[in-house]
Parts: structure tokens; sequence; C-alpha cells
């Protein structure tokens, strides 16, 4: 399986933390976030919100690939 990116990393970084504004905020359910919020501002369907928010670890995930990336 290849490694995700760091486009894809920082745009699950950006939904998981708009989830988690809003639902601090306001305290909906992901679903209603998602049809809010997310879906029109990101264009992604119902199945890939819930791929984005079950990724583990996504902000440690980013800062190692960019030291990777800043030791090639």
């Amino acid at each position: 399986m290849p490694k995700p990116n760091l486009v894809y990393l920082e745009r699950v970084a950006e939904v998981q933390r708009i989830t988690k504004e809003e639902q601090t905020r306001t305290g909906a359910p992901l679903s209603k976030i998602f049809h809010r919020t997310i879906e029109p501002r990101f264009r992604i369907s119902i199945h890939t919100f819930r791929k984005y928010i079950a990724e583990p670890r996504i902000l440690g995930r980013i800062e190692a690939l960019k030291k990777e990336k800043s030791h090639e």
C-alpha cells in the first residue's frame, strides 16, 4: 500500500479540524456537520468523510513526512 502524500494528509487534517470545531461549537452529529459544512466545501462523499475522520495521528504523520522531504 503506498504512503499517503502530504496534500492528502493536509486535506484530512483540515476536515478533522473543521469537524471537531463544529462538533464542539454546536454539538451536532457528524452526519449533520457533513451535510452542512464539509460536503459543500470539500465535495466529498459520506464514505470519504468517514474514512477521513477515522485516519489516526494525522498531524504526526504530516510532520514526519515534512522532515523526510527536507532531508532529501
